[in-house]
């Protein structure tokens, strides 16, 4: 179901490079950036990532394995530009209301990062698929796979998607319901609202305690310390 659309396009793709045979190995592939890293070991490696995507190919250059990722990193490409896919989706959500009028320039910088991201993983997905049980099993099976260690970043990654699927949900752009709503997040955050304890505190303790309560409170607030340093 995930693999239709852009597996066949990278066959394709395939094809078409092995048909042109001896003579790949005088043509250049265009839109490849190589990058150069120092290992522990003291040596040099050499990592190619096809530059539109930002998918790391596979091999050296005119091997059979770089040739098959750089295949599938163009279908890739080609699947965020249509439409009945999740990339094709999310193309629409980057230019609706929403997000060009309602979302600050830093937040869209975060979010295509984390578009691309998903668009890497189930780019090719039909729609259809996004309402699915499958799908939703999916995406939690990843986000349980890395929220042990990486907890607010797999909760921000899942977060982005289900906005982007809210939206399209609401507009019925292709999808009615959004699965991911209300997903169980794996960061907790355990912050106290010490105003409140405060309030809660001075209403219910005999006056002896709420004044040794209060004094504690006003000598550990941020304004407190700031007057302690201060003085």
């Amino acid at each position: 179901m995930m693999e239709s659309v852009e597996q066949s396009q990278a066959a394709v793709i395939v094809n078409q490079l092995s048909r042109v045979g001896k003579r790949i190995m005088r043509v250049k592939l265009k839109g490849i950036n190589q990058i150069k890293r120092k290992l522990a070991s003291g040596e040099e490696a050499t990592y190619y990532y096809h530059r539109a995507t930002g998918i790391r190919l596979s091999g050296q250059p005119n091997s059979p394995d770089f040739l098959a990722s750089y295949a599938q990193a163009e279908a890739s490409l080609q699947a965020r530009h249509s439409d009945g896919t999740l990339s094709g989706l999310i193309r629409k959500y980057e230019q609706s209301v929403r997000w060009r009028e309602k979302t600050a320039d830093s937040t869209k910088a975060e979010y295509r990062r984390i578009h691309k991201f998903w668009e890497e993983l189930y780019g090719s997905c039909p729609l259809e698929a996004l309402e699915d049980d499958e799908f939703l099993h999916d995406v939690m099976d990843w986000h349980a796979d890395y929220s042990a260690d990486h907890p607010r970043e797999v909760d921000n990654r899942v977060t982005v998607l289900a906005s982007a699927l809210s939206w399209a949900a609401k507009n019925r752009r292709g999808i009615k319901v959004n699965v991911l709503a209300g997903f169980e997040r794996a960061y907790k955050n355990n912050r106290v609202d010490l105003s409140g304890c405060r309030s809660m505190l001075m209403h219910s303790w005999p006056w002896q305690a709420r004044r040794c309560v209060w004094r504690l409170f006003w000598l550990f607030t941020p304004a407190s310390g700031k007057r302690i340093c201060s003085s």
